[in-house]
């Protein structure tokens, strides 16, 4: 399991730094973003953390509990995950570098 942390909360994300260290990749690498907020244009799948209804993991957790619903959501991830999926996401990511690569030689 390889996650991205995006959090607009500091606290949250040192939290989550310390509790998920050995899980951290950089974006690029990641199976999924975990986030307290919801990430516009994501290129990977986004499990949301806060409390907010439509929040997957709900605040306040334990690190146990932190780490059994991230297993819960890689687990449905995986298995909802198919090829053509997983070639869009790929395709958009590659999109967008793109995008800001030209948007750079511009300037």
């Amino acid at each position: 399991m390889k996650i991205f942390l995006d959090c607009h909360s500091l606290l949250l994300k040192r939290v989550l730094e310390q509790y998920l260290q050995d899980f951290l990749y950089p974006l690029e690498s990641c199976d999924f973003i975990l986030s307290d907020h919801l990430v516009k244009n994501p290129y990977k799948a986004t499990c949301l953390i806060g409390s907010e209804s439509n929040a997957h993991i709900l605040t306040p957790f334990t690190k146990s509990e932190l780490l059994e619903k991230l297993h819960a959501f890689y687990g449905d991830q995986a298995q909802t995950q198919s090829l053509e999926s997983r070639v869009q996401a790929l395709l958009q990511e590659y999109t967008h570098k793109l995008l800001a690569l030209i948007q750079d030689y511009r300037q």
